[in-house]
């Protein structure tokens, strides 16, 4: 009993301190790699050119070998030449697939940081989710919904679960949480939206992804027209969890006005899903090797 009121008493502080840090703004992932901000930087500069996104990119040689790897990938940019260097690279595939490849580079580095060792398995599932919503909301973009652009959807989709990254961050600091399943998921449910938010907003992302981040929970958001990024944000989001099973994607698609928007009705959704089944893996492998 004694126990379980600390793990309590724990918990409410933990939430309090989120409260806190969400309401201040400002938030950094501890351990996530200096170079996606500064990328990040960069890519907010109204000069900005391939030359300076390359110059920092050349620095990490993995993340050059990935973005490389990925403007080579068929699923995004398909082209007969073969690029080489990052420059090119960084060309062919515009500034929203860089900062994708850039945000799956910090990720994937964030689980060899010691201090998250205890939570690599979370960190995996959370990124494999996130490269599934991610491919699938480009696919949407793409072939539902023309008025938004499939590049920016594939990076909400990426960074759509990072407040849940951040909440994982702390564990070092409240062991008490993470002592406890239950306690953390639903510490995760209820601050993950808001806390991603504020992190994309003290990071400088456009509002249209913030937005998207924000509303992807918001089944009954009312919608501006056209179809904005945060309709697909919505729709992509709980997909891959029932794909395969007709009946629960209908449910999904018809509880949200998103879905409606889009005009996918169940079978629509299906066949959307499965023509472009090859194209979605191809988009999770390149976002995770």
């Amino acid at each position: 009993m004694e126990q379980q009121q600390a793990q309590a008493g724990g918990g409410f502080s933990f939430v309090e301190l989120l409260a806190k840090e969400v309401s201040r703004g400002n938030l950094e992932v501890p351990g996530f790699p200096d170079v996606a901000l500064r990328i990040r930087k960069v890519l907010a500069d109204p000069n900005c050119d391939a030359s300076k996104v390359a110059k920092i990119v050349a620095g990490e040689p993995v993340l050059t070998a990935r973005i490389i790897r990925m403007a080579n990938s068929a699923a995004l940019k398909p082209a007969n030449a073969t690029i080489k260097d990052a420059r090119t690279a960084v060309a062919r595939m515009g500034f929203s697939l860089v900062q994708s490849a850039t945000v799956s580079f910090a990720a994937e580095q964030m689980k060899l940081v010691q201090r998250y060792e205890g939570a690599k398995t979370q960190f995996d599932a959370i990124w494999r989710r996130s490269t599934h919503v991610a491919a699938v909301a480009y696919v949407l973009a793409k072939r539902c919904a023309r008025s938004v652009n499939p590049d920016e959807a594939l990076l909400a989709g990426l960074m759509h679960a990072i407040g849940k990254l951040y909440i994982l961050s702390r564990g070092e600091d409240h062991p008490e949480i993470f002592a406890n399943d239950s306690d953390l998921e639903r510490i995760m449910a209820d601050w993950y939206v808001s806390v991603g938010e504020a992190i994309l907003q003290s990071w400088n992302f456009d509002d249209e992804i913030v937005t998207a981040v924000g509303a992807q929970l918001d089944h009954e958001r009312e919608p501006a027209d056209p179809i904005s990024l945060a309709d697909v944000m919505i729709v992509a989001l709980p997909l891959p969890s029932v794909l395969g099973r007709p009946e629960d994607m209908a449910e999904v698609l018809d509880a949200t006005r998103a879905g409606q928007r889009l005009g996918l009705s169940t079978d629509a959704c299906i066949e959307v899903l499965a023509e472009a089944s090859e194209q979605i893996d191809e988009l999770r492998s390149a976002l995770r090797e």
